[in-house]
């Protein structure tokens, strides 16, 4: 067998989507002298793959669960690119309980999905009626819906309520990036819909496929123990359920398909088992993996159309990131340093402003991020009193946001501390967003930029519901200075910290306790200080159309719970 190149699309914590190129094919023709001829059938040949994680679901059930929406945004950018493109759904299980069982479960899995993008509710209230434990939707599902949509309710419903929130449900889940649904016909799957237990569509393979088989060592501890949370965990790569796209027009006869249906026994899938199977599923001396070994797969039939699908494979820890401007427009060819303790890692994001992140051995989150090279411009705030001295054509600021993690920003480029510039103190207003998990707020920071005696104020969210907080334990020191004839601009590290109970008011004395406040306290004592740290990388550029600010920080250093970029302007 040989590698094909393939192109990572996403990868993230709940599933992967990739392209690979398309298989060469060879054939042997026999010569003739006569009216006989050749008869050529094109293989079956994957063009890209895509890959549900077991995260998507719980454990033990075929509950598809807010978390997977985003691999559903990119299945549906990925059917987008090769139109024509018809696929097919494998479920997956580790290799704990029964083979029986996990047939099942791997095959409704894989109908859910199916279900899913089909729209079809009737699949889905199939799988509520039919429970086969743990797999039971019931006092699970229809709450979950519910909390998703926002959707006022109790109770499990009735099966024509419970259908009107599936659908819903679908259509948040499946849906493109500018949130139109994403919906597939029967006939843009391998089959066609044809065989009506959905056979060459949607199959579970059981326990059969695994892309991880422990070491025998591991495998007896893991037995012996009591408790089976590691286990579950280790086994977590096994349990998925991936999707293969095939060349445009292929077409698959349901009755030659060799996988049996999803709620078919076993026996149909041994009859396409390797001689050496059990070889393959029995731990050895050392834990494999099938993409370095190569030998994890029992079904010989899988082995041949995914054996090189770069989707079957055990997740390695790549983060995958993109630099925007502000107006959405990818920032292209921006070089970054990734940080890991230790550990610098160089790259450069591509056309899209997208680059993959491979940290190294052993490497935890949060890492910084360091912009050594891109296009930075400043946002004008106040557009209006630009002066004709300002390029107007400049692109709008860049922003580094992590696509699936919440990590450690530093906006910086930590070269040794240069002398503080001569300019006197001023004092400037930034504005920007706050995001944190949920949808983005407005933070406001007031600065004295005097290098001798710095001082300020921060506003989040700012408004009517955000408090104005003094910063204390100012430090603000040059990272780097830039001058030109034209533009003179100083980076600076700004490090300061609040106190939360700054605003906290006495209460009276002997008043009850009803809940926890570390701000409590009466006229008599001491005002509690509960210090919160917050750091951001402040750039400062003085031109002919005024001067122009940038923070980009975190604004709790401690918990990492949210990014801010504020901009100003002083006129010139």
């Amino acid at each position: 067998m040989t590698e094909r190149a393939a192109t990572l699309r996403s990868n993230s914590q709940t599933g992967m989507a990739m392209e690979f190129d398309a298989a060469s094919e060879r054939y042997l023709l026999s010569p003739t002298t006569g009216p006989e001829k050749n008869t050529l059938r094109a293989g079956l040949f994957p063009i890209a793959c895509w890959r549900l994680d077991d995260n998507c679901f719980p454990f033990g059930s075929s509950f598809v669960v807010p978390e997977s929406q985003p691999e559903f945004t990119e299945l549906a950018m990925l059917m987008k690119d090769h139109p024509g493109a018809p696929l097919s759904l494998f479920g997956h299980a580790d290799p704990v309980g029964s083979e029986e069982f996990n047939k099942q479960l791997s095959g409704r899995r894989a109908l859910a999905v199916y279900g899913l993008l089909l729209r079809d509710v009737k699949i889905w209230e199939k799988l509520y009626d039919n429970r086969l434990a743990p797999d039971d939707w019931h006092n699970y599902a229809i709450p979950r819906i519910r909390q998703t949509l926002n959707e006022p309710g109790s109770g499990e419903g009735t099966a024509a309520s419970r259908a009107e929130l599936y659908r819903r449900y679908m259509d948040w889940l499946s849906r493109f990036e500018d949130g139109t649904p994403f919906r597939l016909e029967k006939s843009h799957f391998l089959a066609q819909g044809v065989d009506a237990g959905g056979k060459g569509d949607y199959q579970g393979c059981s326990e059969f496929n695994p892309v991880l088989i422990f070491s025998k060592q591991q495998s007896d501890l893991y037995a012996a123990a009591t408790d089976k949370t590691a286990r579950n965990a280790a086994n977590a790569p096994n349990r998925r359920v991936s999707a293969l796209l095939f060349r445009p027009g292929t077409r698959v006869t349901p009755e030659k398909w060799p996988c049996p249906r999803a709620s078919e026994a076993v026996a149909g899938c041994r009859k396409r088992f390797w001689s050496d199977a059990q070889q393959r599923l029995t731990p050895g001396p050392a834990k494999r993996q099938w993409q370095d070994t190569k030998d994890t797969f029992a079904c010989r039939f899988y082995d041949r159309i995914a054996g090189d699908s770069p989707c079957e494979s055990v997740a390695r820890n790549t983060i995958l990131i993109q630099l925007l401007y502000e107006d959405e427009t990818p920032m292209a060819n921006a070089k970054f340093e990734a940080v890991f303790g230790d550990v610098r890692l160089n790259g450069a994001t591509d056309a899209k402003g997208k680059a993959v992140i491979e940290p190294p051995e052993g490497a935890e989150e949060p890492f910084e991020l360091f912009l050594l090279e891109f296009p930075e411009a400043f946002v004008d705030p106040e557009p209006a009193a630009a002066t004709a001295g300002h390029d107007e054509g400049r692109k709008r600021a860049a922003r580094y946001w992590p696509e699936n993690i919440l990590g450690s920003l530093a906006f910086a480029f930590l070269l040794s501390a240069l002398p503080a510039p001569s300019a006197e103190p001023v004092e400037v207003t930034l504005r920007g967003p706050l995001y944190s998990t949920g949808e983005p707020a407005q933070l406001s920071m007031t600065l004295r930029l005097d290098p001798r005696k710095p001082a300020g104020t921060v506003e989040f969210p700012a408004g009517e519901s955000g408090r104005r907080f003094t910063m204390t334990r100012v430090s603000l020191v040059v990272q780097e200075q830039q001058k030109s004839a034209v533009v003179e601009r100083v980076r600076y590290r700004l490090r300061y910290a609040i106190n939360t109970c700054e605003h906290a008011r006495p209460i009276a004395p002997h008043s009850p306790v009803t809940h926890w406040d570390p701000c409590r306290f009466t006229a008599a004592d001491r005002r509690p200080s509960q210090l919160v740290s917050g750091e951001a990388l402040l750039t400062r550029e003085k031109s002919p159309g005024g001067e122009y600010f940038v923070a980009a920080g975190v604004p709790d250093v401690r918990d990492l719970w949210g990014v801010f970029r504020a901009t100003g302007r002083i006129a010139p």
